[in-house]
């Protein structure tokens, strides 16, 4: 049995608290479960792609993380979302350097005599502007 309409009232109702909510620290929780729903329900693809942009939008470059995930399915799904993709031409001008690709994989630098590892948001935080 399908919960279609559950899930789509839930997946609206992330859409309306990311205008008012911070979503940060919970982005990781609620970005997957819609790249899955995207990947294995097509009647949701839409409202799963509207929550997505309300996501990223509030996210900003920090989405950037999860979009080569997201990139993947929807090529795979041949979606399109006109929303989605204007989002992620921005969000893309905006990274001024290739580092910004958000792979979401730990670099390490040398500083001198010392290796430091370095955090991935607060590494696109720094090579990025708005």
């Amino acid at each position: 049995m399908c919960m279609c309409f559950v899930w789509r009232l839930a997946m609206e109702t992330v859409d309306r608290f990311s205008d008012t909510l911070d979503l940060t620290e919970h982005a990781s929780r609620i970005i997957h479960p819609l790249v899955r729903t995207l990947d294995n329900t097509p009647e949701l693809r839409k409202t799963a792609m509207d929550t997505l942009t309300s996501v990223a939008q509030q996210l900003h470059r920090r989405y950037l993380i999860f979009s080569p995930m997201v990139s993947r399915v929807c090529s795979k799904h041949r979606i399109q979302h006109q929303r989605y993709d204007l989002l992620m031409s921005r969000l893309s001008k905006v990274c001024k350097r290739g580092t910004c690709a958000g792979s979401g994989v730990v670099r390490i630098a040398s500083a001198g005599s010392r290796i430091v590892r370095i955090d991935p948001l607060r590494f696109l935080a720094g090579c990025c502007t708005r």
